[in-house]
């Protein structure tokens, strides 16, 4: 959950997550960018 939360950050809608949120969150955790401990490299996303 600290995970998501970090990446998406905390006032993030849930319901407002896009594919393209899904999609570039799996790249950044694929990537090694993101994980379940530290701070993510790249800014969280606030688009909608």
């Amino acid at each position: 959950m600290r995970m998501f939360l970090r990446f998406f950050g905390r006032n993030r809608d849930p319901a407002t997550l896009s594919q393209r949120d899904w999609d570039r969150f799996i790249r950044e955790r694929r990537a090694g960018r993101i994980g379940p401990s530290g701070r993510p490299r790249i800014e969280p996303s606030n688009a909608t």
